[in-house]
């Protein structure tokens, strides 16, 4: 039997001892794979955090400016903000009223209050009070109405006339008020002797120009006295007038406006 040298035998068991060495100074492993754990420090990912929608931002009212008409639900609406947002109640007048879009703007004269401007926007659908200012104030300005408002167009808010004047109508006369005046005028006609009474017939009316004219008819208790006509202008909160000339052709014709005549003409 052929033996190996001893010298072989040796040097090979110190290779096997020297890899076995190698392999348990070697480093854990790192990898990911499938079965295999990893070691050490973690390392930090950085979060990620839903971000939210575009946010709707509310536009400056444009387009066509238009004078909301009476009657119509766009000036319903407004005019039913505008009170709910400034309190108050009852009648309201309408001095100024324009619209754009989403805002509008006015100038009111409430029945039981001052007279005020107002800014109104979210329309057409959810109109809600955004601005107001007491007529005449420091506030009433268009400087003033933007900031509070910014929604407002600068060409809606150029609408607004800050001094505009209102006239002051009149009271329309009552008919008693120029019954009262025809029976003074026969009275005086008749002189203090007369001792009896006289019965009016009268009609009032307002010429185009918002003139309000009367025509009276005093007809005495004492049948030997003729009825004397009495014709009247209401100015000024009074009536003045003239004793009807019945003598005179066309009498009623030569004193009353030719759209009044017929209004007034008694049977």
């Amino acid at each position: 039997m052929h033996l190996a040298p001893r010298r072989t035998y040796i040097a090979l068991t110190l290779l096997i001892a020297a890899t076995a060495l190698a392999a348990c100074a070697a480093p854990a492993p790192t990898g990911t794979g499938t079965g295999t754990t990893t070691t050490g420090t973690p390392v930090a990912t950085a979060s990620v955090t839903p971000t939210a929608g575009p946010v709707e931002v509310p536009a400056v009212s444009s387009g066509p400016i238009t004078t909301p008409g009476t009657g119509t639900a766009l000036r319903a609406a407004i005019l039913e903000a505008a009170s709910a947002g400034l309190g108050v109640s009852g009648k309201i007048t309408v001095i100024q009223l324009y619209s754009q879009d989403s805002a509008a703007i006015g100038d009111i004269q409430p029945s039981t209050g001052s007279r005020v401007f107002f800014a109104v926007t979210g329309g057409p659908d959810d109109w809600s009070i955004a601005w107001s200012a007491p007529f005449g104030s420091t506030l009433a300005n268009i400087t003033a109405m933007q900031k509070a408002s910014p929604l407002i167009s600068p060409e809606l808010a150029a609408k607004l006339s800050w001094t505009k004047k209102v006239a002051t109508v009149a009271s329309a006369p009552s008919l008693a008020s120029f019954k009262a005046f025809a029976l003074k005028s026969a009275k005086n006609v008749a002189g203090a002797t007369y001792t009896g009474t006289f019965t009016i017939t009268a009609k009032i009316a307002k010429d185009g120009n918002g003139v309000w004219w009367g025509n009276a008819i005093a007809e005495p208790s004492d049948s030997g006295l003729e009825s004397i006509g009495i014709f009247g202008r209401y100015s000024k909160g009074k009536w003045s007038g003239e004793v009807a000339d019945f003598s005179a052709d066309n009498a009623e014709a030569a004193y009353f406006p030719g759209d009044v005549l017929p209004k007034v003409t008694l049977p």
